[in-house]
C-alpha cells in the first residue's frame, strides 16, 4: 500500500513539475480548434464532388423519423417504489 501512495505522490510531483497542464491544455485546444476546419473540409468536399445522393439520403432519414410521442401523464401513486408501498398500506 505504501508503494501505490508514494507512485501517486511522485506522479503529481513530476505531473506539475514539468508543467503537463499547460501541455493538455494546448492539446484540448488544438485539437477542438482542428475538428471544426476538419468538418468544413469534409461538407466541402462532399458539395464539390457533387455527392447529392448522399445530402438526399441525409434529408429523408431526418424527415422520415417520426417525432417522439409524449407518455400520458400517470398518477404520482404508481411511481412509489415497492418498498413505501409497503408501508402505507399497513399505515
Amino acid at each position: 500500500m505504501r508503494g501505490i501512495i508514494d507512485l501517486g505522490r511522485h506522479s503529481v510531483k513530476s505531473f506539475f513539475e514539468h508543467r503537463m497542464a499547460i501541455y493538455a491544455e494546448q492539446l484540448s485546444y488544438r485539437g477542438i480548434f482542428g475538428f471544426f476546419p476538419f468538418i468544413i473540409l469534409v461538407f466541402a468536399l462532399l458539395a464539390v464532388l457533387r455527392i447529392d445522393v448522399v445530402f438526399d439520403r441525409l434529408v429523408a432519414a431526418a424527415m422520415g423519423v417520426p417525432p417522439n410521442e409524449i407518455p400520458e401523464r400517470r398518477s404520482p401513486r404508481t411511481f412509489r417504489p415497492s418498498c413505501l408501498r409497503s408501508r402505507l398500506s399497513r399505515d
